[in-house]
């Protein structure tokens, strides 16, 4: 079964990818951590995935689901890139 958890905001300072979805803009993003149960109570899944809101052409949002180590990965990126750029 499939749990979703809170919502929280992410910032993009440099554009960004990810697999499957392509290439966004910087900006502010609404991102959603979900955590598989398993058939025990309290035992999660060491695969969380979580889902991210993206802006489309037509001014609504397409939701994408990927790993969370993806978005963590991502999230490193743009951190290393912006260390550099100063």
């Amino acid at each position: 079964m499939i749990q979703s958890l809170p919502q929280k905001v992410v910032v993009f300072v440099n554009t960004f990818t990810l697999t499957g979805a392509g290439t966004y803009p910087p900006g502010v993003y609404v991102v959603e951590t979900m955590e598989a149960r398993l058939a025990k109570p309290g035992v999660h899944s060491p695969n969380s995935m979580m889902a991210i809101m993206l802006p489309t052409s037509n001014l609504s949002t397409l939701r994408v689901e990927a790993e969370a180590s993806e978005l963590e990965a991502a999230l490193a990126r743009d951190r290393e890139a912006g260390e550099t750029k100063t």
